[in-house]
């Protein structure tokens, strides 16, 4: 289906399960992963490893893939290998055993401590919306069409957007963004955004991709280059780096970072100054246990502060728990919260507004 499609509209998923292929159509007898499924819906992700345990049967390659999530893990790999400061500090082999012995001795290797958020905080009951959207429309450059007919969201909610790759996720966190240019309106606090009051002291955006953007040569510039664009002292910068455990990785530059670290410290750095409304397109990304525990945390501290979450993720399991609206992004459906719909994903085309943040045109 993706075929006849440019590289350039494609969704960061997509994009993935391409350059997958494409390495496989080389027919190589080594294949090295770096987090290479990392943002597949769960769908795309078991296709992707049913594509490689064909290929390495048909043709004896090896594979060697980095990879944080314990459930893909435990269903594909013969042997695991746990490393911590680049050496190996765990091992052990799971050929020949069930799914649950297979689970059981990746999250015994890998040190798993199951993350236990509690009871996803409460929206504050009565007394006006924190968020409202309302008549929102826009149309990705692959003709998906994302319209969002009416959603007020209480303090303290936490949206969760989920879907297959290319369902228009990240069109319609990015046209949260610049509503201002489109059909719609988005009001926090009673107030539109870059109208009534300067945008970024009510919504904080952060992208799939935002290590390239990042400001500054070393992981503390990028915060401090925060604090100077929103006006916070400089003396927060190292308090914050230290409660997301980036400290010790202050004076590198943030391109030398994992994935995972990179997309701490994006989180950290976009959310800094804490507006109301913080929308995230797959904060889990590449994240460890030790990253995963941190966000936890800090959703739940904005959450507890009456803050209001918006996130597009693949990784379903680690927010759900906090998630008080669970949103299906599907393209040809409606999805519905409380008997009304919120979100449609339509294919047709129609008087609605392109996206004029997506150079490349596609759904992300």
């Amino acid at each position: 289906r993706l075929a006849q499609r440019s590289t350039l509209e494609l969704s960061g998923g997509e994009l993935q399960a391409v350059e997958v292929a494409a390495a496989l159509a080389a027919r190589p007898r080594v294949v090295l992963l770096d987090e290479a499924l990392s943002q597949l819906d769960d769908v795309t992700a078991r296709h992707v490893e049913g594509l490689l345990e064909d290929y390495r049967v048909r043709t004896g390659a090896t594979i060697v893939a980095i990879e944080h999530d314990p459930e893909r893990i435990a269903r594909s790999a013969d042997r695991v290998v746990v490393l911590d400061g680049g050496r190996p500090v765990g091992e052990c082999l799971l050929a020949g055993l069930d799914l649950g012995e297979r689970r059981a001795a990746v999250d015994e290797v890998m040190g798993v401590v199951q993350s236990d958020p509690g009871d996803p905080p409460r929206p504050v009951a009565g007394g006006p919306p924190r968020v409202v959207i309302s008549g929102l429309q826009v149309r990705s450059g692959s003709g998906l069409r994302v319209s969002v007919p009416h959603l007020a969201l209480p303090p303290g909610s936490m949206v969760t957007l989920q879907g297959p790759i290319g369902a228009g996720k990240t069109t319609l966190l990015r046209s949260l963004v610049s509503v201002g240019r489109r059909a719609g309106e988005l009001l926090v606090d009673g107030r539109a955004p870059g109208v009534e009051i300067p945008a970024h002291r009510l919504v904080a955006y952060v992208a799939q991709h935002a290590g390239p953007s990042m400001p500054g040569t070393s992981v503390h510039e990028v915060v401090a280059s925060t604090a100077r664009a929103v006006g916070l002292a400089l003396d927060v910068v190292t308090p914050a780096l230290e409660q997301a455990g980036l400290d010790e990785l202050a004076g590198r530059h943030p391109m030398d970072l994992s994935v995972g670290e990179r997309q701490r410290l994006a989180v950290l750095a976009g959310t800094l100054h804490a507006p109301p409304l913080w929308l995230l397109d797959e904060p889990t990304r590449g994240l460890d246990g030790v990253g995963a525990r941190w966000l936890i945390w800090y959703l739940r501290r904005h959450l507890a502060s009456g803050g209001v979450v918006v996130a597009a993720t693949h990784r379903s399991p680690l927010l759900q728990r906090l998630a008080t609206h669970r949103i299906r992004v599907d393209p040809g459906s409606s999805s519905s919260h409380d008997g009304h719909s919120i979100i449609i994903v339509e294919a047709g085309s129609g008087p609605v507004q392109r996206d004029p943040l997506d150079a490349g045109g596609g759904p992300r």
